[in-house]
């Protein structure tokens, strides 16, 4: 399945990740095999996966730019493979164009109406999506992490970056690099015994992120950099799924 036109005019349309994999990688050096099945992006659930084992999380949010992302591994197939999804945005700030108009709330009373002005940022580039990576890709531990990947060498990763300017709007497939580590910082902790629902709206869509199963997570320090935006200092947590299966889906509404 290839991404259609997902992003049009706006700087933070989050469209989540892609369908969920399916295929192997033939060039990893894991050759792992992929746990998940690809659907089409028309249908509600846009990804699933199965974690078992390890799983690290981040969020990075500066006045320009912001990336999420979750990556983890599944030890209950054979051989282990590891699934990632990632959604990063950053802009121009010099790109901005603002527009006024004048709102009348009665078109026949010049005394009701204002100027109304409205920004944009004409140059922005999004990359987003969601898949399969080399096992060997994702090292974790009970309270470490570290992720080294490149999204042009993995074949089994589905994404797109876009590239907007106040002339043209580009798509291409999701390329640039990944080296992040976590390192748990004792702050806080918790257990999960259920499903958490996260969900976020643009552009009259909603994206939800669901988690359902048991785990326990450690907040984290974060230190490297993803897709050449820095994330040392963003928000993080290393978690762990005791042994058993837990299944990570995001559907839009």
């Amino acid at each position: 399945m290839k991404y259609g036109h997902l992003l049009a005019g706006a700087l933070l349309v989050i469209v989540g990740v892609s369908g969920c994999a399916a295929g192997g990688d033939p060039t990893s050096a894991s050759d792992e095999a992929v746990t998940t099945t690809r659907q089409a992006v028309t249908t509600t659930d846009v990804f699933h996966g199965t974690w078992n084992g390890g799983n690290a999380n981040l969020i990075q949010t500066t006045q320009t730019s912001q990336i999420q992302l979750s990556v983890f591994e599944n030890k209950a197939s054979k051989p282990r493979s590891v699934a990632m999804s990632v959604y990063a945005s950053a802009y121009d700030p010099n790109s901005q164009v603002c527009n006024t108009e004048t709102i009348c709330w009665d078109p026949n009373d010049p005394s009701t109406c204002f100027p109304y002005t409205w920004c944009y940022y004409a140059n922005y580039t999004v990359t987003q999506g969601s898949g399969q990576i080399g096992s060997r890709d994702f090292a974790v531990g009970g309270r470490t992490a570290a992720l080294h990947t490149d999204l042009a060498a993995d074949p089994g990763f589905f994404g797109q970056t876009c590239t907007s300017t106040a002339t043209s709007f580009n798509c291409g497939p999701a390329t640039g690099t990944i080296n992040v580590t976590w390192k748990a910082n004792g702050y806080s902790s918790k257990s999960q015994n259920g499903t958490t629902d996260s969900s976020y709206s643009f552009g009259g869509q909603t994206i939800t992120s669901r988690t359902t199963g048991v785990f326990s997570s450690f907040s984290a320090n974060v230190s490297g950099t993803a897709l050449g935006m820095d994330v040392t200092g963003g928000a993080g947590d290393v978690s762990d799924s005791k042994g058993t299966n837990v299944q990570k889906q995001i559907f839009k509404n």
